[in-house]
């Protein structure tokens, strides 16, 4: 009961900090713009201030909401009585509680960049990005035995470190290689899956893979301003978020269901 305390903290202390910027009258015009101003931030119009865009804004509550009860589960998973596969993210707590955390912190980092639209906040929104990504990986490595699961901590720091130092270098880039690090994650999902088709949930993966096809048709649609409607709530690069929460979501389901393959 007192691990979804933190749930309810976390949602609780994101929903305060929302609602001080919505009728705030805080300005950003003194701090570096992102680079996609004045006119290529997405499709949404842009407020002058305390929330820039609502709608883009707002929408990054399903990753806090969805990260705060994994990292819930996370704290209660020493108590818990329920039988579970003994897998790679059952045996170590510590993981979950890493992704949970880094589902919140793409909440709370994206949510800071549209409602700032700041260069700040987009380098912010899109490390968060690649730090998931990263953990798909190595956690694929570290679940197929191609890398021990001792080192995915180091591995983890390192990797991130240097994607932070590729960004500030290569900001142009940005999306590309957030693309690049989806597509590989992505492969190596469902490689393994095909390799050990009766060792998981498999619902929960295509579940995952449909979601996240699905967000990054909103997010083109949105970006290209095929389908836009700028005044309004309803908002391509909303659905992005609330899509890439739930594949997220199922993807974390997916490895939980996981049982470990029979030695070889």
């Amino acid at each position: 009961m007192k691990q979804s305390y933190v749930c309810a903290a976390i949602l609780l202390a994101c929903l305060a900090t929302g609602f001080w910027l919505e009728f705030s009258n805080i300005y950003w015009d003194g701090v570096q713009p992102a680079s996609c101003m004045p006119d290529q931030c997405f499709c949404e119009e842009l407020r002058l201030n305390g929330i820039r865009q609502r709608s883009n804004t707002w929408s990054n509550l399903g990753f806090i909401f969805i990260g705060s009860l994994i990292l819930s589960r996370a704290l209660s998973s020493q108590t818990s009585k329920r039988a579970l596969p003994q897998n790679t993210l059952n045996s170590n707590p510590i993981l979950t509680a890493a992704y949970g955390l880094t589902m919140v912190y793409i909440g709370i980092s994206s949510g800071y960049f549209h409602a700032s639209l700041t260069y700040a906040g987009q380098w912010l929104d899109n490390m968060s990005m690649y730090m998931l990504m990263v953990f798909i990986i190595l956690y694929n490595l570290a679940r197929s035995k191609a890398m021990p699961l001792k080192l995915f901590g180091p591995a983890y720091i390192g990797a991130v470190g240097a994607m932070g130092v590729i960004l500030s270098l290569m900001d142009p880039a940005r999306r590309i290689i957030f693309a690049a690090l989806l597509a590989l994650a992505t492969i190596m999902e469902v490689k393994f899956y095909l390799e050990h088709r009766a060792q998981a949930w498999g619902r929960c993966l295509a579940a995952a893979v449909f979601a996240i096809i699905s967000a990054y048709a909103c997010w083109w649609l949105d970006i290209k301003k095929i389908a836009c409607a700028p005044k309004t709530w309803l908002q391509g690069h909303a659905l992005w978020h609330i899509l890439g929460a739930a594949s997220a979501g199922f993807l974390f389901l997916y490895y939980k269901s996981e049982t470990p393959p029979a030695p070889r």
